[in-house]
């Protein structure tokens, strides 16, 4: 079977501030930790950017069902398919999911998950995007 083009993806943890770019369509800031600056190119400045404050097990662009709905979502079709509406982001880990949908036209996000650390970080990475996302538990 082919195998999917892996993308570009600078170390997820230990490079704080780096940028997951490549066939994701969209760029992700990750926390400081006041060590090194980001090297930036053309493809990765035109970018649309989502900054993570806090990155946790889940939520970090490193599961191939996040990349492949990313993928979707910053296509024309993906755009399209969520403008104005309403998006749930189940089991929404860091709420990647949820923020890129709302940056890219979604009237509204509600994030669930059962883990109260992912919903700390969700609520957090939703307030350094300036955005406005409901966070809670299931039920």
């Amino acid at each position: 079977p082919a195998r999917e083009e892996a993308p570009r993806i600078v170390e997820i943890v230990a490079q704080p501030e780096e940028a997951v770019v490549g066939n994701l369509g969209v760029r992700v800031l990750l926390p400081d930790d006041g060590e090194g600056q980001q090297q930036e190119d053309d493809e990765t400045q035109a970018l649309p950017v989502v900054r993570l404050a806090v990155v946790g097990p889940f939520g970090n662009t490193s599961h191939p069902t996040t990349r492949l709905v990313l993928r979707w979502m910053v296509t024309e079709e993906g755009r399209e398919g969520i403008r104005g509406r309403a998006v749930l982001d189940y089991g929404c880990g860091s709420g990647i999911l949820g923020i890129v949908a709302l940056t890219h036209g979604a009237g509204s996000c509600s994030a669930v998950d059962n883990d109260l650390a992912a919903l700390e970080a969700a609520r957090a990475n939703a307030a350094a995007n300036g955005l406005q996302m409901a966070v809670h538990l299931p039920g």
